[in-house]
């Protein structure tokens, strides 16, 4: 730390994610945290946001594990393209936090060695590994999953329908001031093209479907928000019943514990601007639906609603709730617990084992992707 007591952060992955948000709120949290050093194979896009933030030139690096060697950082982001398995392995043993940006990775192997390492850094070490999966700190959200959690407790929840209506993400980036370059040498570029490649043949087989394949890099890119998010309200996934892919879209019906079944839709909008995100859970008795907004807007409220009919028996009536909680922006708050726990030598509510779950199950669900042939009703082909 600082004189200050301060927590130095460095970053790897200066791209939108890094711009858009984690940087801001580090800047913001600044009673907490200082960004001290940065890296990036772009040197473009790496001057440019080390010019924003006042970070020197000895603190800028095109090698991740300069970063994770320099006595300026105590704590590092990991937000590159590719893998985040080998930079977090590198911060790890070089005895620094990690806060680990989603995907994770591309394949199990990958995925129990990061567990397997932070396991070790947090007991020889007092490391804290946290993933950064926001949803799970957005305020709305975790409204909404205590109201769930105890419709699961009580047995009456049976059924969650998901939505996630997803267009180009630069239609919501677009008033964001994001610095970008064209100027990753093509080597660099080759190489991250031949590690994804292998990753997904490790996954699925060399056999793998284009329609496999594609899937997986919206499983993993995007769909993995709504995977984390469902865990946190209904627990590890029991079971694929069936899973279909058409055009740029995805469809799953899943078992989760205590029978509940989850009906998944993930739809390609193109260059329709209308983000949905939206989990609908049904009790006997009534519905909570939380519903988010693009992550790219800042401190945009999840909305909870809730419907149950009135107690009065003489007069039934339908009656609709909407909840909202808080303000406070989901990237924000995952920084704050971050904090907390180093200081605190906690837990973090979504640590490597999660990301080892999460990853083992989409592969799951790209795995079980087939082509299916088209049947007319009543079994005529």
């Amino acid at each position: 730390m600082n004189q200050g007591g301060r927590i130095r952060v460095g970053v790897i992955g200066c791209g939108s994610i890094a711009q858009i948000m984690h940087l801001p709120y580090l800047r913001e949290l600044d009673d907490r945290f200082e960004v001290s050093a940065l890296c990036d194979v772009s040197p473009g896009a790496l001057a440019a946001v080390a010019a924003r933030y006042g970070i020197p030139s000895g603190h800028c690096f095109a090698d991740y594990r300069e970063l994770c060697s320099s006595s300026a950082v105590d704590a590092v982001l990991i937000c590159p393209n590719g893998s985040h398995v080998p930079p977090a392995l590198a911060a790890l043993a070089a005895g620094k936090h990690t806060m680990v940006e989603k995907p994770l990775c591309y394949t199990r192997r990958e995925a129990q060695e990061f567990v397997t390492a932070a396991r070790a850094a947090r007991d020889r070490k007092g490391l804290v590994t946290q993933l950064a999966y926001m949803k799970r700190y957005d305020p709305g959200y975790q409204y909404g999953q205590r109201r769930v959690q105890a419709m699961q407790a009580a047995g009456s929840l049976f059924f969650v329908d998901v939505r996630h209506m997803h267009p180009s993400n630069d239609l919501y980036m677009a008033h964001h001031p994001v610095s970008r370059a064209a100027d990753v040498p093509a080597s660099v570029r080759k190489a991250a093209q031949r590690e994804h490649e292998d990753a997904m043949t490790e996954s699925l087989g060399v056999e793998a479907t284009a329609a496999q394949r594609g899937a997986f890099g919206t499983l993993m890119g995007s769909s993995i928000h709504d995977i984390y998010s469902l865990r946190g309200l209904l627990g590890r996934p029991e079971a694929i019943l069936a899973i279909e892919v058409w055009r740029r879209n995805i469809a799953a019906l899943l078992r989760y514990p205590n029978g509940v079944r989850v009906n998944y839709t993930w739809a390609d909008l193109g260059q329709l601007r209308e983000f949905r995100q939206e989990f609908a859970c049904y009790g006997a008795d009534e519905r909570v639906t939380i519903t988010f907004p693009s992550p790219f807007l800042r401190s945009a409220p999840t909305i909870v609603t809730l419907q149950a009919m009135a107690p009065d028996r003489d007069e039934p009536a339908h009656t609709e709730t909407r909840v909202t909680s808080s303000y406070d922006e989901a990237f924000k708050r995952e920084w704050i617990h971050f904090h907390e726990c180093i200081a605190q030598s906690k837990e973090p509510h979504t640590g490597a084992e999660d990301a080892l779950h999460d990853t083992e199950f989409i592969i799951e669900l790209a795995q079980e992707i087939r082509s299916i042939g088209e049947r007319k009703p009543g079994g005529a082909d």
